[in-house]
């Protein structure tokens, strides 16, 4: 058995709040000291209530110790990945660091408020192994189920070129003649660009160019692009642990972007779709598909301001990387900039 046993869970609570708790066990004989629990979530879809880091300071053989978070939602969230990190000393002053796995956590749907939910007790993370979710069931429709009332399925009508990286900083500056880009480099991809910025670009390439076939992709257009033919939660398969391979993504990130196509592509030759930067598309937001265009058009029906990003960035968890993962933050409106947030071009054939 191992020094330290970790156990998780969590809790949808009455106003949808999300309690995420993380349980450390002490398994040896001496103590441990110096124990932190920090929290490794989606800042788009969460606003945390407190710090990212508890500090369990000694943790005896006897006495485990769990570290509790609230997270509160931005949106309405049907599945999500969290996880954390456990970092301590042992008897011997040797620090250690166990990096968890993402916990999936489902159905934190304010919209549903007010509806009947059968919660089992909060995890309490004992030994039962029950987590929150098996416990879900709005009006008789499991947490399963009402994921997949996410998946839309198109026919793509018209031939079109996607970018095979995401526009650098040095094309940016090329047509623009500024870089807003937090970090620097001219083949890093450029970020804190708004959607409006995007706009501003595409119409000056365009006439730079004597054209008008540029512009970004619809949201159809770029899964269809990011998935390559594949139907897998990757374009490489499902397993978390190649991600690395193809994304810049928070576990290798180092908290910034890296220079474009440097890991490997999908199958059809495109770079950094999965991390990187999040990358703007032309729809609009809403929740669900349900009203979509079939046909690969972008849906832009005069709703709302917000827009959807793709692809997952530098900040992402590996969940958020995946090719069916999309995103918008209930604060943010299209002239809002942030430093993971970049796109690529289209062009129409």
């Amino acid at each position: 058995m191992p020094d330290i046993e970790i156990k998780r869970g969590y809790e949808v609570l009455p106003d949808n709040n999300v309690r995420f708790g993380i349980k450390v066990i002490n398994n040896s004989e001496f103590l441990i000291v110096d124990v932190n629990v920090i929290l490794d979530y989606s800042e788009s879809l969460f606003k945390l209530d407190g710090s990212t880091i508890q500090n369990l300071g000694i943790i005896n053989s006897t006495v485990p110790r769990t570290a509790e978070f609230i997270l509160k939602p931005l949106g309405c969230i049907h599945r999500v990945e969290i996880t954390a990190t456990v970092r301590y000393k042992d008897h011997t002053g040797k620090r250690h660091t166990l990096d968890m796995r993402p916990k999936e956590v489902h159905c934190v749907c304010p919209f549903l408020k007010g509806k009947p939910i059968n919660r089992c007790e909060f995890f309490e993370l004992s030994e039962s192994g029950h987590t929150a979710e098996a416990g879900l069931n709005f009006q008789g429709v499991d947490a399963i189920r009402l994921t997949s009332f996410l998946v839309h399925t198109v026919k793509i009508e018209k031939a079109y070129y996607l970018g095979n990286y995401e526009v650098t900083q040095k094309q940016w500056r090329e047509v623009m003649g500024i870089n807003p880009s937090n970090f620097k480099g001219d083949n890093l991809p450029v970020e804190n660009v708004s959607w409006n910025d995007a706009q501003d670009f595409v119409k000056k390439l365009n006439e730079k160019e004597g054209t008008d076939k540029y512009r970004l992709p619809s949201e159809a257009e770029w899964e269809y692009a990011a998935r390559a033919g594949t139907t897998t939660r990757y374009s490489f398969g499902n397993d978390d642990s190649d991600l690395g391979d193809y994304a810049c993504y928070n576990y290798n990130s180092g908290r910034k972007t890296h220079t474009v196509g440097q890991k490997q592509p999908n199958p059809w030759g495109l770079y950094d779709m999965h991390g990187n930067v999040w990358e703007w598309v032309q729809d609009e937001w809403h929740s669900d598909y349900d009203g979509a265009p079939t046909d690969g058009s972008a849906w832009e029906d005069g709703s709302n301001s917000y827009r959807v990003w793709r692809g997952g960035g530098w900040i992402s968890i590996a969940g958020f990387c995946r090719s069916a993962q999309r995103d918008t933050r209930y604060s943010i409106v299209t002239g809002d900039h942030f430093p993971y947030l970049g796109f690529r071009l289209l062009q129409e054939v």
